[in-house]
C-alpha cells in the first residue's frame, strides 16, 4: 500500500511539472529579458505534503534589478509556477551602481550593497573576473556581470534559507528533503523540446520526493543548470545568438536563437521589496584568489 501511494505521488509530481510546461509556467533559464546567474531546487516532504521550490537568481535587464525568482510546485500549491519575485540586492547611497543617465559607475574594487537587507562589502580584482568569465564579452550587460561576481563571492548565501523561502510563499513549515544545485534542465520551449516528465533527473527527483528518501536522487545526465560561461558572438555562423556552456573553455556551446527566445511568453516579475533592517554588523566576504589556492 505504501509503495502504491508513493507511485501515485511520483506520477502526480511529473504530471504537475508537465502541465506547467504546457501552460508556460515551468521555470526556464534562457529568458532573454531575465538572464540567470545561479539556480537551485529545494525539495520538501512530510507525511501529507510534497513541495518543490525553484530559486532563479536573475538580472532584470529592463529595469536593472537583481532578482530572486521563486517558483513552487506541490500538492498544496493552488497555482503552481512563479510565486514571488524578490529584489534582493539594493545599492547603498555611498556606492551608487548607476548614475542618473543609467551609466554603470560602480567601483568594483571596493564597494558595498544590501543583500537580503544586510550590508555586504566586496572587493573584486582580475582573479575574480577570470573565475566568473575568462573571456571579455562585449555584449554582456554590466549589471549581469556584477551579479555573477556577487554570486561567485557569496556562494550558497546568494539563496534564501529554507524557512525564509517557506515564509515568503506563505506556506506552513515542512521539512526539507534535499537541495539540488546541479541537474539537467529540460529545454521545454526549444526546437527539441523535452517535458520535465521525460527528463531523467526530474524523474529521479520525483521518485526521491515520493518515497521521502533523498538517497534515491541521482542525475546521470549532462549538468546544464550551472551554465556559467556565456557568449554573444558578433561574427560567424552563430552571430546574433546567445551561447552557453557549463565549464569555461570546456565542452560544446549550447546555442540560443534570440528570435526563438523572444517567442516565449514574457515572464513579468513583480518585485516584492521590503524595508531593509539596519544591520548591526557587515558581512565581510573573503574572496578566493589564485595566489592562495
Amino acid at each position: 500500500m505504501r509503495d502504491m501511494q508513493a507511485e501515485k505521488i511520483y506520477t502526480d509530481i511529473l504530471e504537475q511539472l508537465d502541465n506547467a510546461a504546457a501552460k508556460h509556467t515551468f521555470p526556464v533559464f534562457n529568458n532573454f529579458n531575465l538572464p540567470l546567474a545561479a539556480m537551485r531546487i529545494g525539495a520538501f516532504r512530510d507525511d501529507e505534503e510534497w513541495l518543490i521550490l525553484f530559486e532563479r537568481i536573475a538580472y532584470g535587464t529592463s529595469e536593472g534589478t537583481f532578482l530572486n525568482m521563486i517558483s513552487a510546485f506541490g500538492n498544496f500549491i493552488g497555482r503552481p509556477g512563479l510565486q514571488a519575485t524578490i529584489r534582493f540586492i539594493e545599492e547603498v547611497p555611498r556606492f551608487p551602481i548607476w548614475n542618473n543617465e543609467q551609466d554603470y559607475i560602480l567601483n568594483e574594487k571596493e564597494f558595498e550593497v544590501m543583500v537580503y537587507g544586510k550590508a555586504v562589502k566586496f572587493s573584486f580584482d582580475e582573479n575574480d573576473y577570470r573565475a566568473t568569465y575568462p573571456e571579455k564579452y562585449p555584449g554582456m550587460n554590466r549589471g549581469l556581470r556584477l551579479l555573477r561576481l556577487i554570486c561567485h563571492a557569496l556562494g550558497p548565501k546568494i539563496y534564501m534559507t529554507p524557512s525564509d523561502l517557506l515564509e515568503r510563499i506563505d506556506h506552513n513549515n515542512i521539512p526539507e528533503l534535499l537541495t539540488v544545485t546541479g541537474w539537467n534542465h529540460p529545454d521545454v520551449y526549444g526546437p527539441d523540446s523535452e517535458l520535465p516528465g521525460s527528463n531523467g533527473c526530474f524523474q529521479s527527483l520525483a521518485r526521491a520526493i515520493a518515497y521521502n528518501n533523498k538517497d534515491l536522487y541521482q542525475c546521470n545526465q549532462e549538468i546544464n543548470s550551472n551554465w556559467y560561461e556565456w557568449a554573444w558572438p558578433t561574427e560567424g555562423e552563430y552571430a546574433g545568438f546567445i551561447q552557453a556552456r557549463a565549464m569555461p573553455n570546456i565542452g560544446t556551446w549550447k546555442n540560443f536563437e534570440p528570435a526563438k527566445i523572444e517567442k516565449q511568453p514574457l515572464e513579468k516579475p513583480n518585485p516584492q521589496v521590503s524595508d531593509h533592517s539596519i544591520s548591526t554588523s557587515n558581512w565581510n566576504i573573503p574572496l578566493p584568489h589564485e595566489s592562495s589556492m
